[in-house]
């Protein structure tokens, strides 16, 4: 009995009547800690500390040794804390059990049997504070949790559920359809709760809840909870709010639609290469660019290269094998073609995404149409040539007299490298600037705008030359400049040389050479000023178009602005002709039997339109009879259209001119006369004399402030002698309107005309 009794895993203990040990095993002694000299012949309780599970001490009169001593009833598995010797608390489960004695006069004893359960009640409590704190963590989750029955009515809701419901002692034993939530999320809420227990499987739906600050979106799981037939059968709901992912999502497709339009716009796109397999991602911009259907074209590299053209195939094709080896990036210009046969210059860059070995995996680029780009760089690569190899010299000035541009001209004129010229200031080559002086001329220019003037420059052998600069002051991309067109007048100036020489010798021929030669100086000017500013409008609106990505009004607005410089310009070079046709006696007319109304009335119906765009009244009393004469009805045309075309010019907004045509006899032959009169800015009585002359005008460079070069008035008394007529003109003075009178001799008769015009 004594081996059975040591071999047990159980610790026993047996007392006597007064509570003493009187004997045990070595479990026993193992399991309290102590010897056997500190456990025989002492009483239980009195050897070791008991504790309650809640860690007050165990009353050793409740000890289930002394109470089955007591009561001789059993005492089985009461579970008791033990302070033991050894340190530490130890879980043990103690049953007491009453002995029968041995006889009427045997003792009383009792055996106490002792189970350790630490490992036992540690692993229960450790489950304890799991399953508590499991339910802390969904008592106090952010998300909404839900328990129900499989009759949809509440069994437990946490505190996330309460702050967007009801307190959860209204809501327990209550269907999810009637309270908590708004009828249409309950009657959804329980059509998924039906749905996860029919089928066991998981349910999910969005919802939303509106509240005072907004709407909020939720995603909700419904999954069964027990169904083990005995019990009852429940359903877990966990809803997580995803108001912000929806707002984000939402922005993310605005987003998405933003960069689709902005690749619209740019004509820019992006794509993605997956290496291995060969799969290419494209945005809808590059199916756009590449004329391309997304639902019936494969995107796929080698698809990619068939719509390369075949001449750039190969260059393309060696690119990327560059850039796949790492030899260098990808970027390239190369032609596509889209399937109706147009072509596209496209500019592509890419970056190749390798894995942990170095190897090539993907290949992230973009497309850029660049058509528009390349056509607009031949065309100032043409107007650099053109700049190059004009034969004026051209300078681009900082407000410091630095060079930073001068084109190739100037180079072969004053014998300098290029680079050693972008290393020069204006003083460096205009020995009659000084940086102050300079400084004083460039706050001119910016005062004034355009400065012309003759100055000279030392070449790189010394030797000085004259020229004639037009310096213009300018911004551009932000940065103030001076644009210089110099022209060498080493010839004029060595003729202006001669001319003196010769003066000298005859003072006669020195007065007639003086007055040709300002002749000539004031023709050049006039000329190279008035060609110049067309010129120069068209090349400058020209280069803005060129430099910006305008819009099509821009487009259009810059077009017509260069349309108008040329015809400004081409009515320039036809009075020029005429001059010249003028001065070498070649004028020829034409001359037939015409009705002078006629010609009258196409003159006014010509400028009917610009008089009407600058708000000038145009007034003309109706033909009488309808009148004949012989003369060159274009060439009569042209003389009327120049004195309208002049009194609109020179008439403000809100002005008049008024256009009569009236017949003269008096007693001689009958002559026509045509008179031109306006309220506009009119002349002093000293310029009149000289009112006719080629290249007169009341205002004079640089101030004149209506362009021109005053041949129009020239012109037009030559045409006016030649068909035998008279013009005449007067005003009472600057701003007082002008009168032009035009005289011509009509036919032997004047006769009525069938269907006689009248201007109107």
């Amino acid at each position: 009995m004594e081996l059975i009794l040591e071999g047990c895993p159980e610790g026993i203990v047996l007392l006597d009547g007064s509570g003493a040990v009187v004997s045990f095993n070595s479990a026993a002694c193992h399991i309290l800690g102590r010897e056997t000299k500190e456990l025989l012949g002492h009483r239980l309780v009195e050897t070791s500390h008991f504790v309650h599970p809640d860690g007050r001490p165990w009353p050793r009169e409740e000890h289930p040794a002394v109470l089955a001593l007591r009561t001789r009833a059993h005492r089985d598995a009461v579970p008791m804390g033990l302070e033991h010797p050894r340190g530490g608390r130890r879980w043990l489960s103690v049953s007491a059990r009453p002995l029968p004695r041995e006889g009427s006069e045997g003792p009383e004893l009792l055996a106490v049997y002792l189970t350790d359960i630490t490992a036992l009640e540690e692993a229960r409590a450790e489950q304890q504070r799991r399953a508590d704190a499991l339910s802390r963590m969904v008592e106090n989750s952010p998300d909404l949790m839900v328990e129900v029955d499989d009759a949809c009515q509440y069994v437990y809701v946490n505190q996330a559920f309460e702050a967007i419901s009801q307190p959860r002692q209204m809501l327990l034993g209550q269907r999810l359809g009637r309270r908590g939530l708004p009828p249409e999320v309950g009657a959804r809420w329980e059509e998924a709760a039906r749905a996860a227990l029919a089928t066991g499987q998981t349910q999910r739906l969005e919802f939303e809840l509106q509240e005072t600050r907004g709407d909020r979106t939720w995603d909700c799981q419904v999954f069964p909870g027990r169904n083990d037939g005995a019990s009852p059968k429940t359903i877990f709901f966990t809803a997580r709010e995803i108001t912000e992912y929806k707002r984000v999502e939402r922005r993310l497709a605005e987003t998405a639609s933003s960069l689709d339009a902005a690749q619209r716009i740019a004509r820019m796109g992006n794509w993605d290469w997956d290496i291995p397999s060969g799969g290419l991602r494209w945005s809808a911009q590059i199916y756009r660019l590449f004329g391309l259907d997304t639902s019936s074209f494969a995107a796929t590299y080698d698809a990619f290269l068939a719509a390369v053209h075949p001449e750039d195939r190969g260059r393309v094709q060696q690119a990327v094998d560059a850039a796949l080896r790492n030899e260098r990036p990808y970027a390239i210009d190369h032609r596509i073609v889209q399937p109706d046969g147009t072509e596209l210059v496209v500019h592509e860059e890419a970056e190749v995404i390798r894995d942990a070995k170095g190897r090539p995996v993907r290949m992230i680029g973009t497309v850029h149409d660049v058509t528009t780009q390349k056509q607009t760089e031949a065309r100032l690569r043409f107007t650099q040539f053109t700049v190059d190899y004009a034969g004026d010299s051209v300078f681009w000035v900082d407000r410091n007299g630095r060079l930073f541009y001068v084109n190739r001209i100037v180079a072969e004129k004053l014998g300098y490298r290029e680079e050693e010229l972008l290393r020069m200031s204006v003083p460096d080559i205009d020995p009659r600037f000084t940086i102050e002086s300079w400084r004083q001329h460039w706050n001119q220019l910016k005062q004034v705008g355009c400065l012309q003037f003759e100055t000279t420059h030392r070449t790189h052998a010394g030797k000085i030359l004259p020229m004639e600069v037009t310096a213009q002051y300018v911004e551009f991309e932000g940065r103030e400049c001076v644009v210089g067109i110099v022209r060498d007048i080493s010839e004029r100036k060595r003729a202006e040389e001669e001319r003196i020489r010769l003066l000298a010798e005859a003072e006669a021929a020195r007065h007639e050479a003086e007055a040709a030669n300002r002749a000539k100086d004031l023709f050049l000017a006039m000329v190279s000023h008035e060609l110049r500013v067309p010129l120069s409008t068209m090349l400058l609106r020209t280069q803005k178009l060129q430099r910006n990505n305008p819009s099509p009004e821009e487009l259009a607005q810059g077009l017509a602005r260069i349309e108008a410089s040329a015809r400004t310009q081409e009515q320039l070079i036809e009075d020029l002709l005429d001059v010249s046709a003028i001065l070498s006696g070649k004028l020829s007319l034409e001359k037939k039997e015409m009705d002078l109304c006629m010609v009258l009335q196409a003159a006014v119906d010509s400028v009917q339109e610009a008089a009407e765009h600058k708000g000038v009244r145009l007034e003309v009393a109706p033909c009488a009879h309808g009148v004949r004469l012989h003369g060159d009805p274009v060439r009569l045309q042209q003389v009327f259209w120049n004195l309208l075309n002049n009194a609109i010019k020179f008439t403000p907004p809100d002005g008049q001119v008024t256009v009569r045509l009236d017949i003269r006899s008096n007693g001689r032959p009958a002559v026509g006369r045509i008179t031109v009169m306006d309220t506009g800015k009119g002349f002093s009585s000293e310029f009149l004399p000289r009112l006719f002359d080629p290249f007169s005008q009341a205002e004079l460079p640089p101030t004149r402030s209506n362009g021109g070069l005053g041949l129009g008035l020239a012109i037009a008394k030559t045409l006016v002698d030649a068909h035998g007529g008279t013009i005449l003109a007067r005003s009472d003075g600057p701003d007082l309107g002008a009168v032009f009178i035009v005289e011509l001799p009509l036919a032997d008769a004047v006769q009525p005309i069938p269907h006689q015009p009248t201007l109107d």
